[in-house]
């Protein structure tokens, strides 16, 4: 599940709350109901034969008429199909909407709109509800017609054999032994063609779960990678490509990045920027073509800086996986000593901690021993990202990725974070991006926009007369 999301750039949450849904329904419909189909279907067998030592010619009849409910649940297929699928959209787009709410917490609180959010939540949940019932609806319908059917068959069996025994084709006591053997197949029948209804209303969410549970996943950041084909390079992008479904995110993406380069690339929302560095990190496999990097070790030789960074609950320094890190406050010189390459060479990385917390503005944190909670819940969104970020810059690896740096910090911060990025030597920097300030734009040595799946190698004077600000260039400016 995660793969899948991270990778397609779906939504966690949702995807969560969706599987969580299907799997219900799996497990009630597909699983409960389906399971017991070949009992079912044994059961009908044995009544069928015991029907035919009696007479075989109302084995054959009740063979027929009680099968005429299982065809007709079968040939409902496309509208249980099609209900389900309507419920299950529905039910997706009321979670998002609900949990893209609750991101905004903060402003529903200071502009006082609970009551508004209520009623938005309210009429979400009546067109879930509606949903709901238009599914239970067509799975009433198929069945009350299907019992109908059901029995309908029994009276055509007793019917039939009410008039073998007006002929004297058979007793009247065999005529009680069909009625009665007839009578246990239509409960069975009833019950396999419910199972056979919630089979394949559940199918939609079957291969849904499928989609999850087939998704191609390897552990590509441990296994090795193809080695670059020029020493000088630090990794190369060779015709990847990456889609979903009828989606093309990457197509034909090509990329060469020499050592101790800073890369920049931008892109809009949605253009495939997260899933090239994913790809890069090894966290998948793409679709096509090879991802090539100067050492095999994938673990070893690159760090990526999510956007939405995981913080692990206790302090700061855990967080920096930096031993002994409180003891080296005093040890941080307050100039600018140059970090990046080996964090151990001229200090421990204690020291390089404590600089790069204080220049980042966490020194409070770090100072008070404030403790973290799960997932960082305590800490504001800069707080998170900028601590993510130190994590980043302490890690002695070759290839650094930074997905989004700047989003969701204050200038001041901004600022900061450029000085350090700018400042980075020996490491080979990506950073990926939709906005970046004209001096971090200035000081990095190639700039692509990702765009169509491909990169487009563009000039970072190209960006800087951008209309909408003298300061911020958006991907797009070309």
């Amino acid at each position: 599940l995660r793969d899948r999301t991270a990778v397609r750039g779906l939504d966690v949450s949702k995807s969560v709350s969706s599987y969580t849904a299907e799997m219900n329904l799996i497990s009630q419909m597909y699983l409960g109901m389906g399971g017991r189909l070949i009992e079912y279907a044994v059961n009908i067998l044995i009544t069928l034969t015991a029907i035919a030592l009696i007479d075989w010619r109302m084995a054959l009849i009740s063979l027929a008429a009680y099968v005429l409910p299982v065809f007709f649940t079968r040939a409902q297929q496309n509208k249980l199909t099609a209900a389900q699928k309507k419920f299950q959209a529905e039910n997706d787009r009321h979670t998002d909407n609900f949990l893209q709410k609750l991101k905004g917490v903060e402003a529903i609180k200071n502009y006082h709109i609970e009551e508004k959010i209520l009623s938005l939540f309210n009429s979400s949940l009546t067109k879930l509800v509606r949903e709901d019932i238009r599914r239970a609806e067509t799975r009433a319908r198929t069945n009350g017609l299907s019992s109908a059917l059901t029995y309908f068959s029994q009276a055509v069996i007793a019917g039939l054999s009410a008039l073998f025994v007006f002929r004297g084709e058979i007793s009247a006591g065999n005529f009680v032994s069909i009625f009665a053997l007839s009578s246990a197949i239509s409960g069975q029948i009833y019950w396999l063609a419910r199972s056979v209804e919630g089979v394949i209303s559940a199918r939609p969410a079957v291969k849904s779960v499928l989609d999850y549970i087939d998704f191609p996943h390897r552990d590509s950041a441990s296994s090795p990678a193809p080695p670059v084909r020029d020493s000088s390079l630090a990794l190369q992008a060779e015709d990847v490509a990456l889609s979903y479904g009828e989606r093309q995110i990457l197509d034909g993406l090509n990329l060469d990045v020499a050592k101790g380069e800073k890369v920049l690339i931008l892109g809009t929302s949605g253009s495939g920027k997260s899933s090239l560095m994913s790809l890069i990190a090894g966290y998948h496999p793409p679709d096509r073509g090879e991802i090539r990097l100067a050492d095999a070790n994938r673990s070893d030789l690159i760090t990526m800086v999510e956007q939405d960074p995981f913080i692990f609950s206790g302090t700061a320094e855990d967080n920096l996986f930096c031993e002994d890190t409180a003891d080296a406050t005093a040890q941080a010189s307050s100039g600018n000593r140059e970090l990046g390459g080996n964090a151990g060479e001229n200090a421990s990385c204690a020291a390089d901690a404590a600089q790069i917390m204080r220049r980042l503005g966490l020194s409070a944190l770090q100072e008070k021993e404030q403790g973290v909670a799960e997932r960082g819940h305590n800490l504001s969104g800069g707080e998170r990202k900028r601590l993510a970020l130190a994590r980043g810059f302490l890690r002695d690896s070759q290839i650094l990725i930074l997905d989004e740096p700047l989003a969701n910090v204050d200038p001041e911060n901004a600022e900061h974070i450029e000085d350090l990025i700018l400042g980075l030597r020996n490491r080979t920097i990506i950073l990926i991006s939709h906005r970046v300030s004209e001096r971090l734009l200035a000081g990095m040595d190639k700039v692509y926009i990702l765009e169509g799946g491909r990169l487009r190698r563009s000039e970072p004077v190209a960006c800087l007369s951008h209309p909408e600000s003298d300061t911020l260039c958006e991907a797009g400016c070309v």
